[in-house]
């Protein structure tokens, strides 16, 4: 949002930004329907949420021990 009113000032960028953005949501859409599809007919999701509670301990115990103090 901060960028878009530079957009304004080149209007030659403007149809690259505004065509990027519109097949940016439209795989967006088609992957979560995907998704969803593919979840609800497997009945797996609820194995996919704990695939996830273990990879995000997993990235947490590594940033906290490989991590660079600020």
């Amino acid at each position: 949002m901060l960028e878009l009113p530079k957009l304004f000032k080149v209007p030659s960028r403007l149809g690259d930004a505004l065509l990027g953005g519109l097949l940016t949501a439209i795989a967006a859409y088609l992957s979560v329907r995907f998704l969803m599809r593919y979840f609800e007919g497997r009945g797996q999701l609820a194995a996919f949420g704990v695939y996830c509670i273990v990879a995000g301990v997993l990235c947490l115990a590594w940033f906290m021990r490989h991590g660079k103090s600020v």
